[in-house]
């Protein structure tokens, strides 16, 4: 209305219901009968004793403005959220202690030291209500722990697969590391998938017999047999490796990219 003024207050009596501010004075009209109320200071007890003797209106709530009802539920909206949500919830908490450091390790590629050292690390962990190792021995021993733990669900999935008659292709790979060891990498594939078997370390020269038996002593340990259970291999090119094909009962393959890797340099 043109003659009402605005609330003066964010509580105010539930009278303000029925009455309306009048902007040119302090009063009030009564919006049932259009009385007008004078209102001193804004007082509403004029108006209540109007409503209970005129209208026979009496409560004693107090009522808020629109604005003010849907601030406070804005408001209460947000501390529920905020009891409800925590940043420490966002977290994934079905991962264990050892998960998460070998994911660190194996995946982010952080050293032992690095892990045991970081203070952001030990309070990331202690957010997910994990200690960390303070030692660098220990924290290698959690490594291992979730390496058995992993290679147990491997040896699971390579099993199931075989109960149903499914055969392995494999892929082999001998390499230098920075600090000059060696190391041969095996990989089991199938059509849909492949595991990564691990690396086997070697030591002094390797003939094409001692590349067979470090290959078999690998896939036994992920209960695989060479023979009966791998119907091919494929290899780099080198003269040991033909070798090695020879030696294997498995059809064996050279990598057609080693060779092209070979003719142009």
């Amino acid at each position: 209305m043109a003659d009402e003024a605005e609330a003066t207050t964010s509580t105010e009596s539930y009278a303000w219901k029925y009455f309306e501010k009048l902007k040119c004075e302090e009063s009030s009209r009564c919006k049932k009968c259009r009385a007008v109320i004078k209102c001193r200071g804004w007082s509403t007890s004029g108006m209540i004793r109007h409503l209970k003797s005129k209208h026979s209106i009496e409560k004693t709530e107090n009522l808020k403005r629109p604005s003010d009802r849907s601030h406070d539920k804005d408001t209460s909206e947000v501390k529920r959220n905020s009891v409800q949500q925590k940043m420490t919830d966002l977290l994934k908490k079905e991962e264990t202690k050892e998960e998460i450091v070998g994911k660190l390790a194996a995946v982010d590629g952080f050293s032992i030291n690095a892990i045991a050292k970081s203070e952001f690390i030990k309070t990331s962990m202690l957010a997910r209500g994990y200690k960390l190792p303070q030692s660098p021995t220990l924290v290698m021993d959690l490594v291992h722990k979730q390496y058995n733990v992993a290679k147990e669900r491997v040896i699971f999935d390579i099993n199931k697969r075989k109960n149903v008659g499914v055969r392995f292709g494999l892929s082999l790979d001998e390499y230098t590391s920075l600090k000059n060891k060696r190391y041969m990498n095996i990989n089991l594939h199938t059509s849909d998938t492949f595991w990564n078997l691990g690396m086997a370390r070697i030591t002094g020269s390797v003939p094409a017999e001692t590349a067979v038996e470090v290959v078999e002593n690998k896939l036994a340990e992920f209960q695989v047999n060479l023979e009966r259970d791998v119907v091919a291999c494929v290899t780099d090119g080198a003269s040991v490796m033909v070798k090695f094909g020879k030696l294997i009962k498995t059809c064996h393959h050279t990598c057609y990219a080693h060779g092209i890797h070979l003719a142009v340099t």
